[in-house]
């Protein structure tokens, strides 16, 4: 399974998170107040990968969900 990065970005009204997914272009994911609430979006997509349109958990014995 090939790897998306997550990096959060300081955006001109508060932050986003720049999502780099292999052979796609880099986008961000805005909206966020403040970087822990961006980090806490990312931490959570850590333990999920994306089908289609949209994200799966991946079984993660140590997460409680």
């Amino acid at each position: 399974m090939a790897k998306i990065l997550f990096r959060v970005v300081q955006q001109e009204l508060g932050y986003g998170v720049e999502v780099t997914e292999p052979r796609s272009a880099p986008y961000i994911v805005g909206g966020f107040k403040t970087e822990e609430e961006a980090e806490a979006w990312v931490a959570d997509r850590q333990f999920a990968a994306k089908t289609g349109d949209r994200w799966e958990r991946l079984p993660d014995p140590d997460r409680q969900y």
